[in-house]
C-alpha cells in the first residue's frame, strides 16, 4: 500500500520517494529552511475552496503556506495535493502530501494526468478527503480533477461541467482542454 499508511513524500522532479519518518524529516527540512528559491512569496489572499465530488475539494494555495489550514482540517481533509510549479506548501497537520509540479497556465502531460488520477483514485477508494490545488484553483487543479472524472467514464465536457457547477470560477486554457481530449483518447486506446 501507500507506505503502509505512514506519511510519505514524493517529489516528481528528482523522483525521490520517502516513507515514514524520513519523509517528515525531508518536509521539515525544506519547510524550516524557508520557502524554496524561486518560489513565489505567499500571496496574502483568501482561502477559497469548493467541494467538488468523491471527497475531493479544489481551492487556492492559501491552504497550506505555514501549516495545513484549520478550516480544511475541520472538514476532515487528510490529503494535500499540490500542482504548483514551485514548492510552497508547508503541509503540517495533514497526513498525506503530494506535489506534482506543473507550470502555471500550462497543460499537464499525459504522465502527470495518469499519476494524478491514480493518486486521486487511490485516496477516494480509501475514503480519504483530498484538497487539490494549484495557485488559484482555476486551471491546473480543475484539469487534473477532470482527468480523474474522464478516467471514471465521463467525457471531458461532462467532467468540466461537474466541476464548474461546484466551482464556477474555473477557466481552463486551450492547451489544458486539449490535454483532456488526448487523455480520453489515451484511455480508450
Amino acid at each position: 500500500g501507500l507506505c503502509g499508511g505512514v506519511p510519505f513524500f514524493y517529489n516528481t522532479e528528482d523522483k525521490t520517494f520517502l516513507c515514514g519518518e524520513a519523509s517528515l524529516e525531508e518536509l521539515k527540512k525544506w519547510a524550516t529552511g524557508g520557502i524554496m528559491k524561486g518560489a513565489h512569496s505567499p500571496v496574502i489572499g483568501e482561502l477559497d475552496f469548493n467541494y467538488i465530488t468523491d471527497g475531493i475539494y479544489i481551492g487556492t494555495n492559501q491552504c497550506c503556506q505555514t501549516h495545513f489550514d484549520e478550516k480544511l482540517r475541520k472538514e476532515g481533509i487528510e490529503v494535500d495535493f499540490s500542482l504548483e510549479e514551485n514548492r510552497v506548501d508547508a503541509p503540517f497537520g495533514v497526513k498525506y502530501y503530494f506535489w506534482i509540479p506543473i507550470a502555471n497556465h500550462s497543460a499537464p502531460t499525459m504522465e502527470h494526468l495518469d499519476s494524478a488520477s491514480a493518486i486521486l483514485d487511490k485516496f477516494v477508494s480509501l475514503g480519504k478527503k483530498i484538497y487539490l490545488h494549484c495557485k488559484n484553483g482555476h486551471g491546473r487543479a480543475p484539469t487534473v480533477m477532470a482527468a480523474y472524472l474522464v478516467k471514471k467514464g465521463k467525457t471531458p465536457e461532462e467532467a468540466i461541467e461537474i466541476i464548474k457547477k461546484q466551482r464556477p470560477t474555473i477557466h481552463l486554457e486551450e492547451s489544458q482542454l486539449q490535454a483532456l481530449t488526448n487523455y480520453q483518447k489515451n484511455i480508450k486506446s
